[in-house]
């Protein structure tokens, strides 16, 4: 236990002043995170504006947002409205997260960027080396070699790459995690309605997770079942309360408007599929390359 303790701890000090950089590097250019986009969608609305904004054309080149179409001073700066964001930023993706949790970034908001970042970035290591002690705990039961696993663990999860794109682009990953962790050990200890609430916590979230339910319906699980869907409908209800109905009609707008489906985990399923095939020279999947 020594030995791994030891080597979990050399990776730390090896890797973690290189996120350390990164951080500094993604806060000097906030257009390079997803979580700009969080929290300008957070802020949006006490201005009066929808937190989600619609992209101008981009499919074609000479399009206002196409990579290869020119940029001139007078493309920037232009005031958003209640569908566009404007600024020095006019094609910057919108969030496509829903209002729930827009609502939930709201707080943040009153940290200015860099704070609210660092602060985030905190909060969501702390979602992540809680859930590995979770599954350390349902599989070691001594505690001193519990500890030494847990140490490791989360030494393992700071070295794999999805946890470090987790970092740079500020997702919510780790929140995820933590969720679905709490849904598997609570459900395996019998607490079916708490095991719901973490369930329905994380396909409030990220809506494209409700295929998980189908095995609990399998397994006639109905009290959880149950419990998934009040605390999806609590989530839509504090979006609801909190910017209004009209909200899910701007959200439904967004996310039909979505182009990138193929390349985007947030998007659809297919983005799956997309990593078996995106890194291919010259690939144009899926439009003209069947799975």
């Amino acid at each position: 236990m020594a030995t791994l303790t030891l080597l979990a701890c050399v990776v730390f000090q090896l890797l973690l002043p290189h996120y350390l950089t990164l951080g500094q590097q993604v806060v000097a250019l906030p257009q390079s995170s997803d979580f700009y986009k969080f929290y300008l969608s957070a802020q949006r609305p006490s201005a009066g504006f929808s937190p989600y904004w619609q992209v101008p054309p981009r499919e074609a080149p000479g399009d206002f947002c196409h990579p290869d179409t020119p940029r001139v001073p007078a493309d920037l700066g232009h005031p958003p409205g209640r569908m566009s964001v404007g600024g020095p930023f006019p094609c910057l993706s919108p969030n496509l997260n829903p209002p729930a949790f827009v609502a939930l970034m709201r707080p943040l908001t009153l940290l200015p960027y860099p704070q609210a970042w660092w602060t985030w970035t905190g909060l969501s290591a702390a979602c992540g080396a809680l859930a590995v002690a979770l599954l350390v705990t349902a599989c070691v039961r001594p505690w001193p070699p519990r500890l030494a696993w847990w140490v490791a663990g989360c030494a393992a999860m700071v070295a794999t790459f999805p946890t470090l794109a987790n970092f740079m682009l500020g997702q919510l990953g780790m929140v995820l995690l933590l969720a679905l962790t709490l849904a598997w050990r609570l459900g395996r200890a019998g607490h079916e309605v708490w095991a719901g609430v973490g369930l329905g916590l994380a396909v409030g979230l990220k809506p494209f997770l409700l295929p998980l339910l189908w095995p609990y319906a399998a397994a006639g699980r109905w009290r959880l079942l149950s419990a998934t869907a009040a605390t999806v409908l609590a989530t839509l209800a504090l979006g609801a309360v909190t910017f209004g109905a009209d909200v899910y009609r701007d959200y439904a707008q967004i996310a039909r408007s979505v182009s990138w489906m193929a390349c985007n985990w947030n998007a659809s399923w297919m983005g799956l599929f997309d990593r078996a095939f995106i890194s291919l020279p010259h690939s144009t999947w899926p439009a003209t390359k069947p799975l």
